[in-house]
């Protein structure tokens, strides 16, 4: 291609570095060769003929610097060529040149095929001479120019010869031409460590770089092993070979010039390595010292700059990889925020290696993959900030109550992150098994075991948690504040522990509540009333203890309140009369106390009211006939007393009523329990299935309307002071209908001092109220 030629300015007398020297010189130098050639190895030591040609080399160069530049005469230019046809040969040079070796001829023909093979000089109409110089001056500049040998002026330059290396002596030419000054041509002295590598390596380029055009002459068959670096030489193991000169420029002390080469054509596969002289090679390594020490401490600055936390193989709970320090720093700054009023330390949690808070950063930088990663690191730059956030709060609870302990489904045992679930579906009756994936797994957060998420378009928010009776052990997870769709929050079963937390107030789209069965003790916060959105509210089999706040008037919107298996007590407010939407009402297993508000007449929707085993005292208030929705009503084991109320029996709904139990003479408060007769209105309940009322004190005979309720199944009425005879025995009866499926039980057997109270031969099983003692009646 073409190549731009480069223009240097008059060369100084001599190069910087390369001494001139005249004839005396000269002698002097070449004896100080000759002594050192001697000490010099056989593969490397030159002939003295070989010196002798060099010393004549040199008297005729120097007789032509002391005649001002003159003619050197035919000698000298027959020594001139003699010397390069020996030196491309490898041998001694031919009989006509001073110092030749006669009887060489056919070596030196074999040798000039084979350089005219190696230079592709093969069927050429010029002799192996011509080739040879139109090379020599092609290299120093002198190609298509009007010079001579005979206008050289050659200055010397020598080096000791090491034993185990190859030493190049170098010759420095000024070319001077008429009316024209070409650029210094400054060879210097180069040691060859590897004799195997080519020029073309470190200097391709560099001849055309300095003004220099690469010629047809330059391309050399790409078959032998030749480089391909202009003129194609290598290094050989013989003596002294061709002379490769490369122009400089003179206002450059530090131009790199590659060597002289020494060229062997038998030598197969081998290359150069060039060498600096001693100061270039001292600026070099002073150079690369300050450009490793630039990159080392711009390695470590950068080092300290991105490494904030340490990473970890995954699934791992420890460190294992380093995310960069702005991106952590904007995400940890971003959680901040978003917990600002809802965790207000969480800068210093996060800077707790050991919270749950920090633990789940940690995991998120440097375990988890889901949002994509980069050999461990964590490309979070364009994700939702919401999604990131969620599973961010998800991890956090994981760690909180050490997922790793959970029953199942915990923490990643594969990489698949799955897992299997054995669970109970109620509408087949059988146990299903359910694939699901674990928690902190590299899975969608979504596909978590007891996750349940809401898609609208691209966005999936966490909408549902639900794990029961998973081993969960920790405190209650505040962070679920920050999932902004969370609407059911279902934890039963498990061993958190702690109090509820006044934060609860944050979980603005909970609609269910429910964390029955753990250990969680303290008062019911208020601001727990504040959630407006909430529809059931189910915290028993806690150690909760306080009163029920008359704030609960405040969740009119709430459909389930269930409060059981507690410390709770006091009174029942009477805002509980507000729940207009209520339809079950679960008071039951702690001890509340007074008596019950009239104001539960007000919840027309309920259709399940459980209030026993409590210490409430007092009737049964009127008002509870207008709860017309109502199915079930279960007060056994508190402390009920009097009669019940007329409006009773208007609960035509009513499935199942439970009142025994009630007569306490054990514990205060004592009480005799319900009263009273049964009344014929009775009859209005035609739904009745389960009426047991033993142990109370109800007296008097059972209206024949009893009899008549057509889906009896459950009838207990012993330990009472009934009398009379049951009506449930005649013919007609639709208890009777049912033999074998109904269980009619009533105060039938004798005493020891007395007949029986009631005369019942349907029973299936007789009581006897002073011996509470009860006993099978059926042969």
């Amino acid at each position: 291609g073409p190549t731009s030629k480069k223009s240097f300015p008059p060369p100084p007398a001599t190069k910087p570095g390369v001494q001139h020297i005249g004839k005396d010189d000269a002698v002097r130098l070449d004896d100080r060769i000759a002594a050192k050639m001697k000490n010099a190895p056989p593969a490397v030591a030159q002939s003295s003929k070989e010196s002798q040609r060099r010393k004549e080399r040199v008297n005729a160069k120097a007789a032509a610097v002391a005649g001002g530049a003159a003619a050197v005469g035919a000698t000298a230019v027959a020594s001139r060529d003699a010397n390069i046809k020996a030196q491309a040969r490898g041998t001694a040079a031919p009989a006509t040149a001073p110092g030749a070796q006669p009887g060489k001829s056919a070596q030196v023909d074999t040798l000039d095929e084979r350089i005219r093979q190696k230079t592709n000089m093969a069927n050429k109409s010029t002799t192996p001479q011509d080739a040879l110089d139109e090379r020599i001056r092609q290299k120093t500049g002198m190609a298509n120019k009007n010079t001579t040998p005979q206008d050289e002026v050659v200055d010397i330059k020598t080096t000791d010869i090491l034993s185990d290396r190859k030493t190049v002596v170098i010759a420095s030419h000024q070319q001077v031409s008429a009316g024209k000054d070409l650029p210094a041509l400054d060879i210097k002295e180069e040691i060859i460590d590897d004799p195997g590598k080519t020029t073309s390596d470190k200097f391709e380029g560099s001849f055309e770089n300095e003004g220099y055009t690469k010629t047809e002459d330059d391309d050399v068959d790409t078959n032998s092993q030749l480089s391909d670096h202009p003129g194609g030489i290598e290094v050989g193991d013989g003596g002294p070979g061709l002379v490769e000169a490369v122009a400089v420029d003179p206002e450059s002390d530090d131009e790199y010039i590659p060597a002289a080469v020494e060229f062997d054509p038998d030598d197969k596969g081998k290359s150069v390595v060039y060498l600096k002289d001693s100061r270039t090679r001292k600026y070099g390594i002073a150079a690369v010292c300050i450009l490793v020490a630039l990159v080392v401490g711009l390695s470590v600055g950068l080092t300290r700059t991105n490494v904030e936390v340490e990473v970890t193989d995954s699934p791992s709970m420890t460190p294992s990889a380093a995310p960069t320090s702005v991106l952590f720093s904007e995400v940890s700054n971003f959680i901040i925020t978003s917990f600002e009023g809802l965790m207000d330390d969480m800068d210093s949690l996060l800077d707790d290696d050991t919270s749950p808070q920090a633990q789940a950063l940690d995991w998120l930088f440097t375990v988890d993959t889901f949002f994509g990663s980069d050999n461990g690191r964590q490309l979070l730059e364009n994700i939702d900030e919401n999604r990131l956030l969620q599973r961010y709060v998800l991890a956090v609870f994981a760690f909180a109550t050490e997922s790793k302990f959970w029953s199942f489904c915990g923490f990643p045992t594969d990489n698949t992150g799955l897992c299997l679930v054995d669970l109970f579906d109620p509408s087949q009756g059988s146990i299903i098994e359910e694939v699901s994936s674990h928690w902190l797994s590299q899975n969608d957060e979504c596909s978590w075991f007891g996750v349940t998420c809401f898609e609208d378009g691209s966005s999936k928010n966490v909408q549902q948690i639900f794990m029961e009776n998973n081993d969960i052990a920790g405190t209650f997870p505040v962070e679920f504040a920050l999932l902004p769709e969370l609407a059911l929050l279902d934890i039963p079963g498990n061993r958190l522990s702690g109090t509820l937390p006044p934060e609860i107030s944050e979980f603005r789209s909970l609609e269910e509540l429910r964390i029955t069965n753990n250990e969680m003790t303290g008062e019911l916060p208020d601001e727990l009333f504040d959630l407006g959105s909430l529809v059931t509210l189910t915290i028993g089999g806690n150690d909760f203890s306080g009163t029920l706040s008359t704030k609960i008037g405040q969740l009119t919107g709430l459909l389930g309140l269930f409060i059981f298996d507690t410390l709770m007590d006091g009174p029942i407010p009477s805002e509980i009369g507000e729940l207009r939407f209520l339809n079950g009402l679960f008071l039951q297993n702690s001890p509340f106390s007074g008596t019950l508000p009239t104001e539960i007449g007000k919840l027309t929707q309920l259709t399940t009211f459980h209030n026993s085993n409590t210490i409430i005292t007092g009737e049964i208030p009127n008002e509870i006939g207008n709860l017309e929705n109502l199915e079930i009503l279960i007060i056994h084991g508190s402390r009920y007393s009097g009669p019940l109320p007329p409006n009773f029996y208007n609960l035509d709904r009513l499935t199942n009523f439970f009142a025994n139990d009630i007569q306490n003479n054990d514990t205060a408060p004592v009480t005799t329990g319900l009263s009273g007769t049964i009344s014929a209105d009775i009859s209005k309940m035609t739904n009745l299935q389960f009426f047991l009322i033993h142990g109370n004190s109800f007296t008097g005979e059972l209206p024949d309307e009893f009899g008549d309720l057509p889906n009896l199944d459950f009838v207990y009425l012993n330990f009472n002071m009934f009398n009379g005879t049951a009506p449930f025995c005649d013919s007609v009866s639709p208890l009777l209908k049912r033999v074998g499926e109904y269980q009619l039980q009533m105060d039938c057997l004798d005493s020891d001092s007395a007949p029986a109270l009631v005369e019942c031969s349907c029973c299936d099983v007789c009581c006897d109220d002073s011996r509470e003692l009860c006993l099978n009646n059926q042969p």
